[in-house]
């Protein structure tokens, strides 16, 4: 099997996403906002198949999911797939591509001394369900207070049951420090992510989000809020804020939560907040796509595949390049 790789991350999720608001924003973002796709990964095969992952979304970042098939078209060396004898289909392909999502919870005295902290717990176990909606999904919980490091609850699983189970066996004594090291969390948590996309399986393509709750501000004062802006502005990877107004520094958290952020006016509305994040979770993962297509082109190092989408008005198109040295007929999907 030849690969191509484009990209630094590639993912291929076929679940459907219901569009919805967040933050008061469609999901699709703004209607004038121009849509992208981003080819992350073609690969060939025996005797004539191409199959290329990407990701569409606007120009301004929202995920775009739950497209048709006929919101798409391909040209192979500017040749409409209409004009010759091919086949395409756009595909699930179960087991090859994984989302990683990790939750970084604030334990510090602030929240498990507070009424909300049941409350956070049930937000929390909402979360997991919402995220693990979308097939190809897994989570990890870890938490931190004022310590230096994070406290892993569960490591990366899609085993929901396992993961409430651990998150409703939080109890008010699991502070070790009641002082809060946000700033040093935001570092540990993009690392754990990382750490995780960098030890994915052979063959498995790999995206990954870190979301990060909290009602305050750093106070233990490790790490600097300019190192943690750094970290955020350094990786790939999604990252999401909620924050429990009070205390918190709104400017700061949406900064962090470059991918989106959601603050809740009381504990009561934590619940809601945990949702919405977990439904854009869910849209981006479900905003990738597999485009599998048998390949009329016998010879050739290098034909040039383009892809164009089409939502209401806007337009966009992707091109890669792929091999069909030693193509036969034969093809099927």
């Amino acid at each position: 099997m030849n690969i191509v790789r484009a990209g630094t991350l590639g993912l291929a999720l076929f679940g459907l996403s219901a569009c919805g608001d967040f933050l008061g924003l469609d999901l699709l973002g703004p209607q004038d906002s121009p849509l992208v796709i981003e080819i992350l990964d073609t690969q060939t095969e025996p005797p004539a198949k191409v199959t290329v992952t990407f990701q569409v979304s606007t120009e301004a970042g929202a995920p775009v999911p739950n497209l048709s098939v006929d919101a798409f078209e391909i040209l192979d060396n500017g040749q409409s797939d209409s004009g010759f004898e091919s086949s395409k289909a756009f595909q699930p392909k179960p087991g090859r591509f994984q989302t990683s999502v990790a939750l970084l919870l604030d334990m510090s005295g602030s929240i498990t001394g507070s009424p909300a902290f049941p409350l956070l717990k049930t937000a929390a176990a909402a979360f997991v369900d919402n995220s693990l909606d979308a097939s190809g999904v897994v989570v990890g919980v870890w938490w931190f207070d004022g310590g230096s490091d994070l406290v892993q609850l569960v490591d990366f699983t899609d085993d929901s049951t396992a993961l409430k189970a651990a998150i409703d066996g939080l109890t008010e004594d699991v502070t070790r420090d009641n002082s809060t090291n946000l700033n040093g969390a935001v570092q540990l948590g993009i690392g754990v992510v990382e750490q995780q996309l960098q030890n994915g399986a052979s063959g498995v393509s790999q995206a990954g989000a870190l979301v990060i709750f909290t009602d305050g501000t750093d106070q233990a004062s490790r790490v600097p809020a300019a190192a943690a802006l750094s970290a955020v502005a350094a990786t790939d990877i999604s990252i999401y804020s909620i924050g429990l107004r009070g205390e918190i520094d709104e400017t700061f958290l949406s900064r962090i939560g470059r991918s989106g952020s959601a603050f809740a006016d009381n504990s009561d509305a934590l619940l809601g907040q945990f949702s919405t994040v977990g439904d854009q979770i869910e849209a981006m993962a479900n905003s990738f796509y597999v485009l599998a297509y048998c390949s009329p082109r016998r010879a050739g190092a290098s034909n040039q595949l383009t892809i164009r989408v089409r939502f209401g008005e806007r337009l966009a198109q992707a091109t890669t390049s792929y091999p069909a040295v030693n193509f036969t007929g034969g093809c099927t999907l």
